[in-house]
């Protein structure tokens, strides 16, 4: 009965339960470089413009600059902006989490006898009906208790900044530059990029009054619209 009642439970809160990302964005702009074409280039110690890992993380970034009015530069002419892309992982975090399990209970069975009297069509009793009924016993929620657990976190992180081109090995200072993180217990990059950039989306170019922290859902339909904008980008 116990494990019944202890699977209900977990189904009705696995179902009832959507995972939310919290995004950090800081952005700064003059106000200068919206719109217009780009180059991309890695600043990553260790990561090279032509590396595979440099040119995924380049193609997640493609649909949301174009949202921005951004398009990359053509072979063999410069771009309006230079975009430097810094990709990484970082080192290992020790964090204390808090949570909470339920207490169970269990009341025990019990009988209950009745009696109903029996009437004639005088209104007199003339007998009584004996029966009896069962109450199993019932297992019940009767509080919480609350624990803490160490857990190791990585924070994802992903900063642009942009230069406008002003000849050959020639740039201007930062026109704007954004900073994305994402913590989280999995070590895998790119599946934490569509909610950095959607949460990033509206700061590129732009800026914020310090850091903002965005909250997506799991199941966030701009994270879906997202993926399938990715699935025609190579």
């Amino acid at each position: 009965m116990l494990n019944t009642v202890l699977l209900g439970l977990l189904a009705i809160g696995f179902t009832g339960c959507v995972t939310r990302h919290n995004v950090r964005v800081d952005a700064l702009s003059t106000g200068e470089g919206q719109g217009g074409s780009y180059e991309l280039v890695s600043i990553t110690p260790g990561v090279e413009s032509g590396d595979l890992f440099f040119k995924e993380v380049s193609r997640y970034l493609r649909p949301v600059l174009a949202n921005k009015r951004f398009h990359p530069a053509r072979d063999g002419e410069y771009g309006d902006l230079l975009i430097e892309v810094d990709a990484y992982l970082s080192d290992p975090m020790t964090e204390t989490e808090s949570y909470s399990e339920p207490i169970y209970m269990e009341t025990r069975g019990h009988y209950r006898s009745y009696r109903v009297p029996v009437v004639n069509q005088e209104g007199k009793i003339v007998s009584y009906s004996y029966g009896g009924s069962w109450s199993p016993p019932r297992t019940y929620v009767g509080g919480w208790m609350d624990y803490d657990r160490q857990i190791t976190v990585y924070d994802k992180i992903l900063h642009l900044s942009a230069r406008r081109i002003l000849g050959e090995d020639e740039y201007s200072d930062e026109v704007w530059a954004v900073t994305i993180a994402m913590r989280g217990e999995s070590t895998d990059y790119r599946s934490s990029l569509p909610y950095m950039l959607v949460a990033a989306e509206p700061f590129i170019g732009a800026r914020t009054e310090g850091e903002e922290i965005i909250r997506i859902k799991d199941d966030s339909e701009d994270v879906q619209a997202f993926r399938a904008a990715l699935s025609n980008v190579r």
